[in-house]
Formats: C-alpha cells, structure tokens, sequence
C-alpha cells in the first residue's frame, strides 16, 4: 500500500511539473515541431522554404564585364553601365494543370482610373534584376508549403496588370515595386518597364550615356537542369544566366526606338537561361 501511495504521489508530481509547449504543427514547415502540444500563439511562427534567383550577366558563355566596349549587331561599338530586367508571376508547374507559385503576400494600392486608385493584396512573386557587374544578388521571391516535383521554371519578361498599376509609393522602399533612381515606372505613362538599358556609344556620343527603356510582357518557360523531386526543410534557389552577346548581336542601338523594342521583344527570350538548382 505504501509503494502504490508514493507511486501515485510522484506521478501527481510529474503531472503537476508538466507545461504545456507551443510550436509549429504544420508538417510542411521548416520548422515543425513534433513535441509542441499547442499551435504558437503568433501566426507566424512557422517557417517555409524559399525559392531565391540569382541572374549573372555574360557574354557568349565569358563573364560580361561592364567596364569593357563590346559590339552591336550594326557593328557600333557600346559599354553596358547597367541592365535592370522584372521577372514576374514566378512559378513552378508541378503537373499538366496545377503549378507551385511561392506566396509573398503584399497589401498595394493600384490604378484603376485617373484619379482613382484601389487597395488590393497581390502576390509578390517577382524580382527586380538589376546588373552593373557579371554576378549577380541572391533575390527572394517567396515561399512554397509543399514538396513538389518540377522540370520548368515558368515567369513572365516584365510585367501585366494589376501588377504593372501598382502606385510605388504604397510599398516600403526595399521593394521591387517601390520607386527609384533613375525610374522604372510611370516615367511616360506606361507603367512599369519590362527593362531598362542604360549604355554608352563612346564612338557616337562619347560624353553621353543612353537610356531605353522597353515595356510589354513576354512569357517565359524554361527546363530545370536538375529534376527534383524538392524537398521540404530547404531553400531552393535558381541560377539564371543572361547571354549579353545574344541580345546585343541582334539589335542596332542607334535605330528608332521602336524597331530597337521590336528586336529587343524579339531576342530577350532567348538570352535568358537557367544554369544551376541549388537546395540549401
């Protein structure tokens, strides 16, 4: 009788010593935890993998340097100072009707009217390239919340609506979207760039950088080197190169402004392409 009353006394006292955890219980989650007994409090506790892309610049398969003279199609001599290039709507399709699209949730105000604006909350799966040397930044584009397979990387050149409508000033300053120096939306009406060219013809307008700015949309699907599956639990990032001979070789950049866009609508597909898949 003694043993069984100091048994229950002791299991009494364990139950009385035990609290309660919070933790992460969503599987899919980096950081789910298997001993938490209660969802955390704060929403959001719980951490996904992100997918990143990384753009370097080069030059028929050469690290492009931006301090160097290369040739146009035309033959004109030019140095690239910088190359600023939107990728948006970025996705993974997983199967025939369905994709894996990373969720980076933003509350904007958009355009809708002259002088009328809404509030919408949009996907912020995109990133803002934007090359002054060959390697490029590590960007995020946001999360995924589950294990998938995948052979494509889909996006789109530039953007559409309502994405191209976003007024900048509703978003903080280190954003894609936000305004900058030297902007890339709503300079002449249009709404945002698909790119930005910024380049010297030292042989033309020796004292004189250039600027051209190209808009539209254009849609992109490109094969993964490496196929997944991909797992829970890791970053995933992609390496994007850009072929600078590719787009340069196949434009004149002393012609009209609107055949320069054409050529440029015409080549930039080609030039961009993905060179690694990395999990971390």
């Amino acid at each position: 009788m003694i043993r069984h009353s100091l048994f229950i006394l002791l299991l009494i006292s364990a139950v009385a010593c035990y609290e309660p955890t919070e933790g992460c219980l969503d599987r899919d989650a980096n950081n789910f935890d298997v001993a938490a007994d209660f969802p955390c409090a704060n929403e959001d506790c719980c951490t996904y993998p992100e997918l990143a892309i990384r753009a370097a610049a080069n030059w028929g398969g050469e690290e492009m340097r931006f301090d160097t003279t290369y040739e146009d199609g035309a033959g004109n001599m030019f140095q690239l100072t910088r190359l600023r290039l939107y990728l948006s709507e970025i996705e993974l399709p997983i199967s025939t009707s369905d994709t894996l699209t990373p969720v980076d949730s933003i509350d904007v105000r958009v355009f809708v009217a002259v002088g009328d604006t809404i509030d919408q909350t949009l996907n912020s799966n995109l990133v803002l390239v934007d090359q002054t040397s060959s390697s490029g930044s590590q960007l995020s584009v946001g999360e995924f919340r589950q294990s998938f397979e995948s052979t494509n990387l889909a996006f789109k050149l530039g953007m559409r609506d309502p994405y191209r409508s976003v007024i900048p000033e509703s978003l903080s300053s280190g954003h894609p979207l936000a305004r900058q120096e030297g902007l890339l939306n709503f300079s002449d009406g249009n709404g945002y760039v698909l790119a930005k060219l910024e380049y010297q013809l030292p042989n033309v307008f020796p004292d004189s950088t250039l600027v051209f700015s190209l808009y539209g949309d254009v849609e992109q699907n490109l094969a993964l080197p490496a196929y997944g599956p991909f797992s829970l639990g890791a970053d995933l990032t992609v390496d994007l190169s850009l072929d600078h001979q590719l787009l340069f070789e196949s434009v004149d950049l002393r012609s009209d402004g609107a055949d320069l866009a054409d050529d440029l609508l015409l080549v930039l597909p080609q030039v961009v392409s993905i060179s690694s898949v990395t999990e971390d």
